[in-house]
């Protein structure tokens, strides 16, 4: 299975998604003047990935590792959204998940994505 680690951060603005199989890492400044949560960074990340899966993996299964718990509880339906900036976000990352693609929370320790987003400063 194909595994993509995903991350959102307030240092700067940043969203990571590193994609393992190809050991290969993306780094995006969200937001420009607007102060972005960590939320809404986590869900502009996950967002990000989905949309280069289903460019690069679209027929193969993937899953998305990702640290919010947030995040991770409400994509798949265990917690509801209810925070207004998050609900557009939430939504555009339903639709963009596909039948092979899952999205599921490891300890930040174990996140890929965001060591490379730590290890920017």
């Amino acid at each position: 299975m194909n595994v993509i680690y995903s991350d959102g951060g307030t240092r700067g603005s940043r969203i990571c998604m590193y994609d393992k199989q190809l050991e290969k890492y993306i780094v995006k400044t969200r937001g420009g003047d607007k102060l972005l949560t960590n939320n809404e960074l986590e869900y502009l990340a996950l967002i990000y990935c989905l949309e280069y899966i289903n460019n690069v993996y679209s027929k193969k299964k993937v899953i998305v590792k990702v640290d919010s718990l947030l995040v991770a509880n409400q994509v798949n339906g265990k917690w509801r959204t209810t925070t207004e900036k998050l609900i557009p976000l939430h939504s555009k990352c339903k639709k963009l998940l596909n039948k092979n693609t899952k999205v599921s929370w490891i300890s930040r320790d174990f996140n890929l994505a965001g060591q490379v987003l730590e290890n920017l400063f």
